[in-house]
């Protein structure tokens, strides 16, 4: 009997590549999942406070776009003030940089969770759907993966 002496590392490889796939697929689904959740909490029901901004600035996207963030603190009934960062459009972005005021909208029962600038949720959505087409790469390399095994054993 022959053992092939780089079978352990396409074996390692792999897994990495399967785990890989699962992780980024959960972590993609859970995290436009959650976007999604809040921003329903918040369209159902919310509250409006106006807060201080005191910090904005403008980074560079990766094919030559730009996004906008502003550093918010606001402060709801009977709880302590919280610092955010919030992505906004261009025209929110000028507008509380002049004013130095921004309206928040946030859940009272939580107000960590907040929005300034209410985003389309179709990226979130296709996130999640693309999540779950990576999940399901991992699950068909798992099955193959399982079968080469199988035929491996079998050989030797």
């Amino acid at each position: 009997m022959q053992v092939n002496p780089f079978m352990p590392r396409v074996n390692f490889q792999q897994l990495l590549c399967i785990t890989f796939l699962l992780f980024a697929g959960i972590y993609l689904m859970t995290f436009g999942w959650t976007r999604l959740k809040d921003d329903r909490q918040l369209d159902k029901r919310s509250a409006v406070i106006e807060g201080r901004v005191i910090d904005g600035y403008v980074s560079k996207g990766m094919r030559g776009g730009q996004w906008s963030h502003l550093v918010v603190e606001y402060q709801p009934a009977n709880h302590a003030p919280i610092k955010r960062k919030f992505d906004v459009d261009g025209e929110t972005y000028r507008a509380a940089l002049d004013t130095r005021k921004a309206t928040v909208t946030y859940l009272p029962e939580d107000p960590r969770v907040s929005r300034m600038t209410r985003f389309a949720p179709l990226p979130y959505q296709i996130l999640i759907w693309f999540g779950g087409f990576i999940i399901v790469g991992g699950l068909i390399c798992i099955r193959y993966y399982k079968r080469d095994r199988m035929g491996a054993v079998r050989v030797s």
